[in-house]
């Protein structure tokens, strides 16, 4: 492309002061970011990988261009069986018990080779020569060896394993093992059930019902001891009759509760300043239930096999704090107290079942009920815009209700609602702190790394040769489309295609390719055959769209072909035509040579079409139509941008 001088100079100007502007901002990843690094690390932590597993992974595969799959691959490639976690090693175990598909020769095992008991056979059997020799040409005396030894090798080697396994299998070790992962899955159920964790629930029971399962599998071993079984049962019913004892459930907040400690804590506690508040609301101000009031009701409607709460006055010199206690059940006790002091004991009553009830109902809503003559004048407002409201107001009965969703603090009095919303904030910030705090190590590791990624493209860049950008590739915009008819993309090497067009002569008169060319032409693209071509001649681009199982995969690769091969002008032809799958592109590149009629399949000495896949490939000298997967061709891409040995490109799908 040629342009004038002057507008060269501008073009190369403006690139110049776009580099000075950005030279400054360094380099930075374009594959990988913080948040990109922070995905993979959170997904890593989510399978249940130890930390110092995920940093190693991380370092060793996406310094070097990894993503998430090649991290798993390195974790389960590097570290041992009992370091995984349990699902990748309950897999791990499965793919040990299938046993391997054999190879079963046509000859048993305890028979000598074929042309041994051939020569026994030639007296007593004459009638059986003929298949007899059909056999050895089928399976040649070494190729029978070779696979008779590595039978016999691979069952020995499975004796072997067989026999160490069983030696160092020990079922009474592995039940006490069970049985201590099966209390601690026990324990983090209660835990998640008490954090209100549903997935962490889901998850603690399907491990739960594994090692249960595992453990009546090993109840029925040979050489189990039932004693073992017993004294795990005896240590369960110890741990049962032990009396529950309520247990203060505390929040590390200074405004929240304050359990009670040793007589030493007591008076250092006593030094400090007292937390001093009025809770007190006139009656006229609040109309609804007191918080003790709400408490006891909540407590009847959702424990109603239990006591109600039980209230403790607790003076502190002339102020009052009150401790309560809600049984939820038998085994589980509630009791706190507030760290706020109020000067009458009453309020110091309806605070500590406001604590309670923030301990209760956290993320619950309350529906409150509001008859319908409190939204009277709405609907009479609406009437006036709205056709047959007034109807639906006049046809309303006193008794109509409207269900309001409402949270549990919103139906308490403004001062217990306030010291609420208090605790509410208090704990949120302490969560944030905390996560912050477990993220840090986390945060520290993908800055580093990112850190590395950077100095890795500096230094890839110093090394490499520093090649002027060339303004060529931006030549295109500036050029008119009459100009860009004009140009011609054909490059000045070309091909020797008579070999290619011989051969195609040869297996267009033989009777294998007339027979599959009756049935390309019962499909519906060989119709548009000539079109298709022809609109190819005339545009660089061409769209092909049609109904599944029309033809346009097998056909227009061929259309094209037998075009190129035909045309004595042709120069150059070799057709790439991509596939999204690697079976498709294996399957079409052999339905392919079967309509030209070759013999030796995709890639053979004498076959016009082959195909390429990640780590195989099907081609040879006479190849002129290739099947490759789009990996193939991004890899043709990097080594040769402008393709200049490929005639024509088709993306399929």
């Amino acid at each position: 492309v040629m342009i004038s001088s002057n507008l060269e100079k501008r073009i190369i100007d403006v690139i110049n002061d776009h580099k000075k502007q950005n030279s400054d901002k360094g380099m930075i990843s374009r594959r990988l970011t913080a948040k990109k690094l922070q995905d993979v690390y959170m997904a890593l932590q989510r399978f249940s990988f130890k930390t110092e597993h995920i940093e190693d992974a991380m370092k060793n595969t996406l310094l070097y261009g990894g993503d998430l799959h090649s991290a798993l691959d390195w974790l389960c490639l590097n570290l041992p069986d009992h370091a995984l976690p349990e699902g990748f090693s309950q897999q791990f175990e499965e793919q040990q018990h299938k046993p391997r598909a054999k190879f079963c020769s046509p000859v048993s095992q305890r028979e000598p080779p074929p042309r041994l008991a051939d020569k026994k056979k030639k007296d007593n059997n004459p009638e059986t020569k003929e298949t007899n020799m059909k056999e050895q040409k089928e399976m040649s005396m070494k190729e029978w060896i070779l696979r008779y030894a590595e039978q016999q090798s691979d069952e020995d080697k499975n004796e072997s394993v067989k026999e160490t396994d069983e030696e160092k299998f020990d079922p009474n070790e592995r039940y006490v093992h069970l049985a201590a992962r099966l209390s601690e899955a026990k324990e983090q159920a209660s835990i998640s059930k008490q954090d209100k964790d549903k997935q962490g629930q889901k998850v603690a029971q399907e491990k739960i019902r594994r090692i249960q399962q595992e453990m009546e599998m090993l109840e029925e071993h040979p050489v189990f001891d039932p004693a073992i079984k017993s004294s795990n049962q005896q240590q369960k019913e110890k741990k049962k009759a032990t009396p529950p004892q309520p247990q203060e459930t505390t929040l590390n907040l200074s405004l929240l509760e304050k359990p009670d400690g040793t007589a030493k804590e007591e008076k250092a506690k006593k030094k400090e300043p007292l937390d001093i508040r009025n809770f007190d609301y006139s009656a006229r101000s609040w109309t609804g239930k007191s918080p003790k009031q709400f408490l006891i009701d909540w407590c009847r409607k959702n424990f109603p096999k239990s006591p109600n709460p039980a209230f403790e006055k607790v003076p502190v010199g002339r102020y009052w704090k009150c401790r309560v206690r809600v049984t939820k059940s038998s085994d589980d006790v509630m009791t706190m107290c507030p760290t706020i002091v109020t000067e009458d004991s009453m309020q110091a009553q309806h605070l500590a079942a406001t604590l309670a009830l923030y301990h209760l109902t956290k993320g619950q809503l309350v529906f409150r009920i509001v008859p319908y003559f409190m939204f009277y004048d709405i609907f009479c407002y609406l009437s006036s815009f709205m056709r047959n409201i007034s109807d639906t107001v006049s046809s309303m009965q006193s008794n109509f209700l409207f269900f309001i969703p409402k949270s549990v603090h919103q139906l308490l009095p403004p001062t217990y609602r306030d010291v609420w919303l208090e605790w509410s904030d208090i704990e949120k910030k302490k969560e944030e702190e905390n996560k912050i705090e477990t993220n840090k190590p986390r945060d520290n590791f993908i800055a580093k790394l990112l850190n590395k990624l950077k100095q890795q493209q500096q230094l890839q860049s110093e090394k490499q040769t520093k090649v002027s950008e060339g303004p060529e590739d931006s030549w295109e915009n500036l050029v008119s489309d009459e100009d860009f008819n004009n140009l011609s993309l054909e490059t000045a090497d070309t091909d020797n295609l008579e070999p290619s067009r011989n051969l195609f002569r040869k297996l267009r008169s033989s009777s294998r390719y007339q027979t599959f060319l009756k049935e390309r032409q019962e499909l519906p693209v060989f119709k548009h055959r000539h079109s298709i071509v022809e609109t190819l001649k005339k545009h660089r681009v061409v769209v092909v769209a049609g109904e599944t199982g029309s033809g346009k995969s097998t056909q227009v690769p061929h259309f094209l072909l037998e075009d190129l091969l035909m045309d004595e002008g042709t120069r150059k032809c070799n057709i790439v035509c991509t596939q999204p799958r690697r079976i498709s592109a294996v399957s079409l590149a052999t339905r392919v040579c079967e309509e030209l009629g070759c013999e030796s399949g995709p890639g053979g000495k004498n076959s016009l079409c082959g195909y390429q896949i990640r780590m195989e490939s099907r081609t040879g000298e006479a190849t002129r139509l290739l099947y490759c997967t789009t990996g193939v061709l991004l890899r043709k891409l990097q080594e040769d941008g402008l393709l200049s040995s490929i005639s024509h490109v088709i993306v399929d799908e």
